[in-house]
């Protein structure tokens, strides 16, 4: 929308309510992706929607779903084999999400990242309703969430936290832990 009048509060709360429409139908369109193979129409950012990271549009930043055709892990069938999907994964060595440690054999797949044994046991302390937590060498995992780890992973994560700065940074202790994941962005 047009940029609004800064002195109409009236004006102002209408673009911002045009930009948040926006936003969660572009969040549904992408959440359709995970359910179904076939693309959905004109899967694109809207310009309007900015990064409060440096007020650049979403739209000029890459975002892993938001250009058809999909990306390689996009197309690939779910796989049946959890251990040789992790196996396949720890080739490309993971760090983890939090401290950045190499060769992260837990995840976070509310977030679809990798963890360290540690910061899984801090995962684990935020509750599941934040971060569920499983190990990729010793949890039985479901379709669902092998495929949100195959569309996510550790760098795309963290290209998202990139747009918020404030989140951007590890997290440092319980409080950084719950600033980061009971986030209005990370939810």
């Amino acid at each position: 929308p047009d940029a609004p009048d800064d002195g109409d509060p009236v004006a102002t709360a209408c673009a911002a309510l045009q930009d948040a429409w926006k936003a969660s139908n572009l969040m549904l369109r992408r959440a359709k992706l995970l359910m179904t193979d076939a693309p959905p129409p004109e899967l694109s950012v809207p310009a309007a929607i900015s990064c409060q990271a440096s007020g650049a549009a979403l739209a000029d930043r890459p975002v892993a779903s938001a250009a058809w055709p999909p990306s390689p892990a996009m197309t690939e069938a779910v796989p049946d084999d959890t251990q040789a999907f992790f196996a396949h994964e720890a080739m490309r060595g993971h760090n983890c999400i939090d401290c950045g440690l190499p060769d992260a054999d837990w995840a976070t797949v509310t977030f679809g990242a990798y963890l360290c044994v540690d910061c899984a046991g801090r995962h684990r302390g935020l509750g599941v309703h934040l971060s569920f937590v499983r190990s990729t060498t010793m949890d039985k995992w479901s379709k669902e969430q092998l495929r949100r780890m195959q569309l996510g992973g550790t760098q795309r994560f963290q290209d998202f936290l990139q747009c918020y700065p404030q989140l951007s940074v590890q997290p440092h202790g319980a409080a950084g832990l719950l600033a980061r994941y009971a986030s209005r962005a990370a939810a």
